[in-house]
């Protein structure tokens, strides 16, 4: 199926090397790769199909779960700020006041 049809397409950035994993729709790929590859290649694991249902799924979860909230129980939501240090290495982040000094 074509959800869009080009007269003209230009390569701005071609593949040179293998990619590291297909992105497939088969649900095994996803059995033989490592975590840790799939996401340090979070961009290619994304376009999954696998992927992509459950993102979707989430989004309506959430949706829904506002949606009642609001409407049932007049819930608002309020965002507030939350005051977070990052440590020097990039890992972790962890919330303030924090007893490391």
């Amino acid at each position: 199926m074509i959800s869009v049809a080009a007269n003209e397409v230009q390569v701005l950035n071609s593949v040179n090397s293998k990619l590291p994993f297909l992105v497939t729709t088969s649900d095994d790929a996803k059995d033989s790769l490592k975590e840790e590859i799939r996401l340090r290649y979070r961009c290619l694991d994304l376009r999954r199909q696998q992927m992509n249902f459950n993102i979707l799924l989430r989004h309506k979860v959430v949706k829904l779960m506002r949606r009642y909230l609001e409407d049932i129980h007049g819930f608002v939501e309020i965002e507030t700020p939350i005051l977070s240090r990052s440590t020097p290495e990039g890992a972790r982040d962890y919330l303030v006041p924090s007893r490391i000094q």
